[in-house]
C-alpha cells in the first residue's frame, strides 16, 4: 500500500481497449436497439441503500422495451484480471485499486452507446460528458462552502471527487 491509499492497479490502455471490446461491450450492450424515446435514469444513494437492487428492476422493465444498457463502474470489476487476485488480498481496497479502469470502461461505454444514436459523434459526447462531470464536481464543491461544520464541509469535497475523476477519465480517453 502507498503513501496515502492503495496503490492503483491500471491495465495498459491496449488491454483496457482489449476487455472494453471483447468482454464488456458484447455482455453490456446486447440486444440492444435505438429508442424514438431513450430513457435515462440514474440511480444514486448511500452505501447499502439499494441503489443495485433498483438498478436491477429498471433495468428488467426498461429491457422489455427494446434494449436496456446498464452503466456501472462496480459492474465491471470482475472482468479486470486481477481483481480476484486484489480481492483476496484485501478485501476493503481491491475496488480502490482497479477503480481507474473501471472509470475508463464506465465512460467507453457510456459514450459508444451516445455516439451509437447517430445524432451526435464521440467527440461531441466526450465534451459533453465531460462539462457535465465537471459542473456537478463544481456544484458539490459549492454545497460545501455552505456546511455548518468542518466535518461536514470535508465530507461534502469528498463527495465531489468522483464526478471530477470522471471528467478525467471522460477527457483523457481515446475511444476512436
Amino acid at each position: 500500500m502507498g503513501v496515502g491509499g492503495p496503490v492503483k492497479d491500471t491495465l495498459s490502455d491496449a488491454e483496457r481497449r482489449d476487455v472494453l471490446v471483447r468482454q464488456i461491450l458484447p455482455h453490456w450492450t446486447k440486444g440492444t436497439a435505438g429508442q424514438e424515446r431513450p430513457v435515462v435514469v440514474l440511480v444514486a444513494g448511500q452505501p447499502g441503500a439499494g441503489k443495485s437492487t433498483l438498478a436491477d428492476l429498471v433495468h428488467v422493465v426498461l429491457d422489455a422495451r427494446g434494449g436496456a444498457v446498464r452503466i456501472g463502474s462496480d459492474l465491471y470489476k470482475d472482468v479486470h484480471r486481477r481483481y480476484r487476485t486484489l480481492l483476496e488480498r484485501d478485501v476493503r481496497t481491491a475496488g480502490a485499486e482497479v477503480r481507474p479502469d473501471e472509470r475508463w470502461w464506465q465512460a467507453a461505454v457510456l459514450v459508444r452507446e451516445l455516439a451509437a444514436c447517430g445524432e451526435f459523434t464521440v467527440a461531441e459526447v466526450l465534451d459533453a460528458a465531460v462539462d457535465a462531470a465537471i459542473g456537478a464536481g463544481l456544484l458539490a464543491l459549492n454545497d460545501a462552502g455552505t456546511a455548518s461544520d468542518l466535518s461536514m464541509m470535508a465530507e461534502q469535497c469528498l463527495g465531489a471527487v468522483p464526478y471530477l475523476v470522471l471528467a478525467v477519465a471522460l477527457a483523457s480517453a481515446d475511444l476512436d
